[in-house]
């Protein structure tokens, strides 16, 4: 089940990288987050556990200051917390 959702991540993950680079980043973190996740929970390995509770706290981290940047951005018109230009642009994009 963690693994399904490491792989539908990663997806997810790949088709950011027209995205704010930012959102690539979370994304690139859930799918680590979800990979650990999954080899614990496979091998009951508490120390692979215990690493990926400090990654989700990064990955969470991560993606609070991504809302706030999206919002916050937003709201001013401006950036304001920056979240970076997309890793590549869509062919036939102008």
């Amino acid at each position: 089940y963690l693994f399904m959702w490491a792989v539908f991540s990663l997806g997810l993950c790949i088709a950011s990288f027209a995205a704010p680079r930012f959102l690539t980043w979370v994304l690139a973190l859930t799918v680590i987050l979800l990979s650990l996740l999954a080899v614990a929970n496979w091998t009951n390995n508490t120390s692979i556990t215990q690493i990926a509770g400090w990654e989700g706290i990064l990955t969470g981290a991560s993606a609070v200051y991504l809302a706030f940047a999206f919002v916050i951005n937003e709201m001013f018109g401006r950036t304001f917390l920056p979240v970076g230009g997309p890793l590549m642009r869509p062919s036939g994009a102008a």
